[in-house]
C-alpha cells in the first residue's frame, strides 16, 4: 500500500501466490489430453480476442483484491468469535464448502475440491498474507477463463502462449524482486 513495489517481500509474496495458483489450476486440468486439447477446465474458447483477454485480466485483478480482503475479513471475524486461528480456518473452509456444494452436480467431488481449494487459500493467506492470496486468486481466475493449449497448430495458440508468457514473466520478475539486489547464487559462490 505504500507503493514499494521493489520490496523483496512483495516479490516473494507474488511469487508464492502465483505458484500456489498454478498448483491449484494444474490440479484441475485434464492431463490426459494436455497436448491435443485445451488445458482450461472450462474450455472457454470465447476468450481469445485481445479485448476479451484484457477484460479477464482487469476484472481478475480487481475481483481478486476484493475477494482476498473479504476472505481476510471473514477469517478475522471467525477468529474473534472462536478465539482460535485453526477453528476460524475450519469455519471458513466449511463456508467455502457450503458455497461449493451449491454449484456442483457431484456433491462429494465438489465438496472435496472446494475444501482443498479453501485450505490452500487459507494457508497462503495466514502464512504469506493478502498480496499472496490475491496473486493466487488472480492466477486461478485468469487461467480459468482463458483457454490454454500447448499445441501450436490450433487457432487459439497465440492467446494461449501470450497468457503463459505473461505468467512466466511475472514469476521471473517476482523472483528477481525477491532477491533484493543480492546475487542469484549468493556471495560465497561468487568469491570462489
Amino acid at each position: 500500500m505504500a507503493g514499494r513495489f521493489r520490496d523483496p517481500l512483495i516479490g516473494r509474496d507474488v511469487l508464492v501466490g502465483v505458484l500456489a495458483g498454478l498448483a491449484v489450476v494444474s490440479s484441475r486440468l485434464d492431463w490426459a489430453g494436455i497436448l491435443a486439447g485445451p488445458l482450461a477446465a472450462n474450455s472457454n474458447l470465447g476468450t481469445t480476442t485481445p479485448w476479451q483477454m484484457a477484460y479477464v485480466f482487469f476484472m481478475g485483478a480487481g475481483m481478486c483484491m476484493f475477494l482476498s480482503a473479504g476472505f481476510l475479513f471473514i477469517l478475522c471475524l471467525f477468529q474473534a468469535l472462536a478465539r482460535s486461528t485453526w477453528l476460524a480456518s475450519l469455519l471458513l473452509s466449511l463456508l467455502f464448502a457450503a458455497v461449493g456444494l451449491l454449484g456442483g452436480n457431484d456433491a462429494l467431488t465438489g465438496f472435496l475440491k472446494t475444501v482443498s481449494f479453501a485450505a490452500i487459500i487459507i494457508f497462503v493467506l495466514l502464512r504469506f498474507g493478502l498480496v499472496s492470496s490475491a496473486a493466487l486468486l488472480f492466477t486461478y481466475v485468469v487461467l480459468g477463463h482463458v483457454t490454454l493449449t500447448l499445441d501450436w497448430s490450433v487457432w487459439y495458440a497465440g492467446p494461449s502462449f501470450a497468457v503463459l508468457g505473461f505468467f512466466a514473466a511475472l514469476m521471473v520478475a517476482a523472483f528477481y524482486t525477491s532477491l533484493g539486489g543480492k546475487p542469484l547464487l549468493g556471495r560465497a559462490l561468487l568469491d570462489e
